[in-house]
């Protein structure tokens, strides 16, 4: 029948989750499709707070499971805290605004009360190796004072970062951030950061413990230093540390105190809002929008008599925006995932697969 037409002329499915994203390597993409999630919204409205307030803190460690969407956000945060005008700073706040406009206003707020300028944060981003904690944070601020001056680098940061690549200590690590903080705010961000929870359980080397501590103290309260500090692992830091002496993990926990340990896993609730954001409208015409309309309203009805309507929430919209899944495709599916997949990662390879 020439008249019938593809499912896939009415819609199509966001790409952003087919593969794994990289701190370094994918700086600056997959922000415009990024669908912001509850958790990921939960965490910046506390990166809000701690640029608008001095009595919030500034570290946080964020854990998940593989395939939850950590560097993606990472990737995300890194982009709102951009330069004006840049490309991935305007989609990313396209996509904010798109899920709460309010929190974008924050962010802007925050980045103000910070000192930031036009050219945005300095950006020290950078993906753990199986290496001391010291070196990773030191090859993060190399790229991000790269990142932010790109050619002439000023005398005081070139020096600070001279004397940390001679001596790793948490003192020298220190000064550099400092340095840094004088120019404009900045933004750590150490992705994979259980491979240097490894390597300290292996090596268990004292500077590994105290250089977070160092840079986690020197941005708390009003007098800090205007800089977040964000580390994203799989486990939590007790779980990478317990082949460690007694001793060892005490004073490790000293360190884990400095930060505000999230779970990085999204609810049920918000796993169906994550499906319903993977779909995107492309021609929706005038016979399909109704048809869609009257499947959903019958399907709803029907989950209301099964008992199942409390496990949908938003009712028919929800269903509508799920489409072509069925109702209790979409209940079981991010549980599968979760399950027996990496999550949000299997979850879009499942809805792009053919």
């Amino acid at each position: 029948n020439s008249g019938v037409q593809r499912l896939s002329t009415q819609l199509k499915v966001r790409q952003h989750h087919l593969r794994s994203a990289h701190l370094e390597h994918h700086e600056g993409q997959f922000v415009s499709t990024y669908i912001p999630t509850g958790r990921g919204l939960e965490v910046l409205h506390r990166v809000a707070r701690a640029m608008i307030s001095g009595d919030a803190g500034r570290a946080w460690s964020l854990t998940g499971p593989y395939g939850a969407g950590k560097s993606s956000f990472a990737l995300f945060v890194h982009a709102l805290l951009g330069a004006n005008g840049d490309e991935a700073r305007i989609g990313a706040e396209a996509a904010l605004r798109a899920a709460e406009p309010e929190l974008l206003s924050l962010i802007e707020e925050g980045r103000k009360a910070f000192g930031a300028t036009p050219r945005g944060f300095i950006r020290a981003a950078a993906t753990a190796q199986r290496e001391p904690v010291n070196e990773t944070v030191l090859r993060a601020f190399t790229a991000g004072a790269h990142g932010y001056w790109h050619t002439r680098m000023p005398a005081d940061v070139t020096s600070a970062l001279a004397d940390a690549g001679r001596d790793w200590t948490s003192p020298a690590l220190g000064l550099v951030l400092e340095a840094l903080c004088a120019h404009a705010p900045v933004l750590i961000e150490i992705d994979e950061f259980g491979k240097n929870l490894e390597h300290f359980a292996g090596s268990a080397a004292e500077a590994d413990l105290f250089v977070l501590q160092e840079l986690a103290e020197r941005c708390t309260g009003d007098r800090g230093l205007p800089a977040l500090l964000i580390t994203l692992q799989h486990m939590t830091f007790d779980d990478y540390v317990r082949g460690a002496s007694a001793l060892q993990r005490r004073e490790w926990g000293k360190v884990q105190g400095r930060f505000e340990d999230i779970s990085f896993v999204e609810s049920a609730e918000q796993s169906l809002r994550l499906v319903a954001g993977a779909f995107e409208p492309t021609a929706r015409d005038s016979i399909f929008l109704p048809a869609l309309e009257a499947w959903a309203a019958a399907e709803t009805q029907t989950c209301q008599r099964l008992g199942l309507a409390r496990f949908l929430p938003g009712g028919a919209a929800t269903l509508a925006h799920c489409y072509p899944l069925h109702p209790m495709t979409i209940l079981a599916l991010p549980e599968i995932c979760a399950r027996f997949g990496q999550h949000g990662r299997t979850l879009f390879s499942f809805l792009t697969s053919r």
